[in-house]
């Protein structure tokens, strides 16, 4: 049975539910109501629903349930990387949600959460946070914890005031500059400095660099063979590449198979020196540290870039878009340089390099007209 309370001008209600596990009794109290009329109509539907099975989730935390749910749910089904992602917006609700429990949630606050994100993300990063969040919720909504899902039909928007995709990569000649830069460099106890010359030249994901071996390498036919990755997340070894299509073999020049040869003299020699044992015979593995960490790397080639005077500041996967970059601003087919990145078709590349598309379409329209107006003569 629900008691009423007359609270200043409102009325609330209490209701006292037995838990099934401890056999103590919970108190279920909600107020603002104008009369008790109200009160008494919103607690019988309250005691409808719990005699339903619903459960009032009262003192459970949204980041404490989020955080349940991906290790249930998620954890055994997707892979390691993508699983950081749901850490990534864990710490996202921590932040954006602090101490705020799922019954407190409902659509007008939600949104003005999820709007209060998109001031600082791009319109991307508010649709997977929410799509994470609105997949957890879903789940809460089947094991009656809450009655709606307040997350359905949430408008998502976003800064502009992001990294553009034009952003990401270098232009010809700073490129030229940046692989002189590293190629003036070259020592075998810094592998890394290797690695951001055969990302700037074939276009390869991180990943697919630290899953390189020795016998991936066909010096013969200057050929490089990707059939694997490398987990660098959790360093638990190799892995399938990114997709299916990923697997590929690429064509690469004589002056990148003359600096790969070079390394690996020098490499063998260094590790005899330093009776370095390389378990994978991976082809970048440092002396001393082992796998190469992506944030090393990352940090060599913005320090790089900051000594150069270069901008933008890109990472590793930029060096990765600014080759595919170049191949199409250098007018190599759409088709094949979706081959060589290992993209699963030319949509995903045309959408990855629209703005150079775009470029070379404004660049084109002279030469169309050209032609279309000596059709007249």
């Amino acid at each position: 049975m629900a008691s009423y309370t007359k609270r200043g001008k409102t009325w609330q209600y209490t209701i006292s539910i037995k838990d099934k596990g401890t056999n103590k009794y919970n108190r279920i109290t909600k107020g603002g109501f104008r009369t008790k009329t109200e009160a008494i109509n919103a607690a019988t539907e309250k005691e409808l629903l719990l005699k339903q099975g619903y459960r009032e989730s009262t003192n459970v935390l949204l980041a404490d349930y989020f955080a349940e749910w991906m290790e249930i749910y998620k954890k055994p089904a997707v892979s390691s990387r993508t699983f950081t992602k749901y850490e990534t917006t864990l710490n996202s609700i921590k932040k954006y949600f602090e101490n705020v429990t799922l019954s407190q949630l409902n659509k007008k606050m939600y949104q003005q959460t999820i709007n209060n994100y998109a001031a600082e993300h791009a319109p991307e990063s508010t649709s997977k946070f929410n799509n994470h969040i609105r997949q957890c919720i879903k789940n809460a909504v089947e094991e009656k914890l809450i009655l709606d899902n307040f997350t359905n039909n949430a408008v998502i928007s976003g800064t502009n005031n992001v990294k553009r995709k034009e952003d990401k990569f270098l232009n010809y000649e700073d490129t030229k500059r940046v692989i002189s830069y590293f190629k003036d460099r070259l020592n075998p106890k810094l592998p890394s400095y290797y690695m951001i010359i055969l990302a700037f030249t074939t276009g390869l994901r991180y990943g697919e660099l630290l899953g390189l071996t020795w016998e991936d390498i066909d010096f013969k036919n200057n050929r490089i063979d990707i059939n694997k990755s490398y987990d660098y997340h959790t360093h638990s070894g190799f892995k399938d590449t990114k997709t299916y299509s990923s697997c590929r073999t690429i064509h690469i020049d004589d002056s990148t198979a003359n600096m790969l040869k070079a390394f690996k003299d020098d490499q063998q020699q260094l590790f005899e020196q330093f009776k370095v044992i390389n378990p994978l015979n991976q082809v970048f593995y440092h002396y001393i540290e082992g796998i190469v960490s992506n944030n090393a790397v990352n940090q060599s080639l913005r320090r790089a870039l900051r000594q150069m005077d270069i901008i933008p500041l890109i990472t590793m996967h930029g060096a990765r878009h600014t080759f595919g970059s170049i191949l199409i601003y250098k007018v190599v087919d759409l088709a094949v340089v979706s081959e060589i990145l290992g993209h699963k078709d030319t949509l995903v590349t045309s959408k990855v390099y629209i703005h150079v598309i775009k470029e070379l379409r404004e660049k084109s329209k002279l030469k169309i007209n050209n032609i279309t107006m000596q059709l007249y003569n």
